[in-house]
């Protein structure tokens, strides 16, 4: 026998402005990512996901809020920079 976890994912109804929502392929330019790799960062739950519950199946998209892509893109920059510090030490 053994123990599994099961996952349950829960949607909830949250309104934004147009502004604080970006596609996954503006994260990714933010990001300086993939598209895959914005997907990969998702799945890894560093970001939330937003999706519109009109849209059908086939035609529906993922979604970030900007303001955890632009505070993943900052802490990207801030460690990059350190690297940069230690390797030019």
């Amino acid at each position: 026998m053994i123990t599994l976890q099961i996952r349950r994912v829960t949607y909830e109804d949250i309104e934004l402005d147009p502004g604080d929502v970006v596609s996954m392929r503006e994260a990714a330019d933010i990001l300086d990512m993939t598209t895959q790799g914005v997907g990969s960062a998702m799945n890894r739950e560093r970001l939330t996901e937003l999706v519109d519950p009109d849209a059908s199946l086939a035609k529906q998209r993922r979604y970030l809020l900007r303001s955890e892509v632009e505070e993943l893109a900052a802490r990207k920059r801030r460690a990059a920079e350190k690297r940069a510090a230690i390797e030019g030490a």
